[in-house]
C-alpha cells in the first residue's frame, strides 16, 4: 500500500522516487515489489507506459480519486514528465537489463 500511494504521488506530483540498491543486485526484488501492486507495473513504469497509457489512474483508490489533489484535471503533463525514477548502486557490474533500460551514471571516487 505505501509502495502504490509512493508511486501515485510522485507521478502526480512530478517528484523522483529514488532507491540505494547498495552494492548488491536487487533489480529482480525491486520488479517483483513492484508487481506486487499490479502485474507489469514495473515494466510499464520503466518504459514510462505508466504515464501515457494513463495507467496511473487503475492504481488510485476509490476514496483518493474523490480527494480534490487526485481528481483527473489536476494530473498535468508538465508534472508527470518529470516522474523519474532513480537507482542508485555502487555495484562494481549493475545489472546488464538496468544498464539497457535506464540511463545509467559512473561516478568514480575521488
Amino acid at each position: 500500500e505505501n509502495l502504490r500511494y509512493m508511486i501515485v504521488r510522485a507521478i502526480r506530483f512530478g517528484n523522483a522516487m529514488a532507491f540505494d540498491l547498495m552494492d548488491m543486485d536487487h533489480w529482480t526484488k525491486l520488479g517483483l515489489a513492484f508487481d506486487k501492486v499490479q502485474k507489469g507495473l514495473w515494466a510499464r513504469i520503466i518504459d514510462r507506459s505508466i504515464i501515457t497509457n494513463k495507467v496511473y489512474e487503475e492504481l488510485l483508490t476509490d476514496e483518493e480519486k474523490e480527494i480534490e489533489e487526485f481528481k483527473s484535471y489536476q494530473w498535468v503533463s508538465q508534472n508527470m514528465d518529470k516522474f523519474r525514477v532513480v537507482l542508485v548502486t555502487n555495484a562494481a557490474i549493475p545489472d546488464e537489463f538496468m544498464i539497457q533500460s535506464m540511463n545509467t551514471f559512473r561516478v568514480k571516487e575521488l
